[in-house]
């Protein structure tokens, strides 16, 4: 018989180790895969949540640029502000305000020519360049603006870039469905540790996601061009979510 305890010892020794090592690869497995549990006096768990939703872009914005090249640094600079004067009067009259026009870059340069034979530098012309971005708040006359800065005297002509105006439309809404989204994950590590999930013990918000989507719907007229449709944005935000655990 007292061999029989002392068999029975060593395969209780043996379980408690087997059951040991199981918790921790389990934990390890669930903390990598889910979010983070931690058992020590103050059980909580740690889970990111996410959420993201579709939000009609509000906006479309353009990049306007002149170049000139002149013999003459006070003529290249006068002629590039003559046409950047221009478009910015034009885009006024089509409806833009004063606070949607800024400008980006400026730049006046002298050129520099190498001569390989001479082996020396001689100057060239100036060159007086000009940018601005042009907001435009209704989106539905995106073509109409890119037709007109398109007929006047510009050298490039970027956009439309369409984009949310007010990020923070749905912000509530989307911070709330990532938190439920936390929850439902914080549930699911704490039943597979045997625990009940407990209250929220903090809340970290974390990066927010911007996918803006553009559409082009076949035009009618005009040579069969395609007319532009702003389309969304999708907008998504991560939390972190630390619960107790009881």
């Amino acid at each position: 018989m007292p061999g029989s305890s002392l068999d029975i010892h060593k395969h209780i020794k043996f379980l408690i180790i087997v059951v040991s090592v199981l918790l921790v690869v389990t934990g390890g497995y669930l903390a990598n895969s889910m979010g983070l549990v931690s058992l020590g006096k103050t059980r909580t768990i740690t889970v990111k949540g996410t959420a993201s939703s579709k939000i009609d872009n509000q906006v479309a914005t353009f990049n306007v640029g002149v170049n000139v090249t002149k013999a003459v640094k006070t003529t290249a600079v006068k002629e590039m502000n003559d046409r950047m004067d221009n478009i910015i009067s034009s885009v006024k009259n089509f409806g833009i305000l004063e606070e949607d026009i800024k400008t980006t870059y400026i730049s006046v340069y002298q050129q520099s020519n190498w001569d390989p034979t001479s082996q020396k530098s001689t100057l060239g012309d100036w060159i007086a360049s000009s940018n601005i971005d042009i907001k435009l708040r209704d989106t539905s006359k995106a073509d109409e603006l890119s037709a007109l800065l398109s007929s006047l005297e510009t050298d490039n002509v970027y956009g439309p870039n369409f984009a949310v105006e007010d990020e923070n439309v749905n912000d509530a809404e989307i911070l709330a469905k990532a938190v439920a989204n936390a929850t439902e994950k914080a549930m699911v590590i704490a039943k597979a540790n045997g625990k009940n999930l407990g209250s929220i013990l903090s809340i970290t918000e974390g990066y927010n996601a911007y996918d803006s989507n553009m559409y082009y719907s076949e035009g009618l007229g005009g040579g069969g061009a395609e007319s532009m449709v702003p389309g969304t944005t999708d907008i998504s935000k991560t939390v972190t979510v630390t619960f107790s655990l009881r």
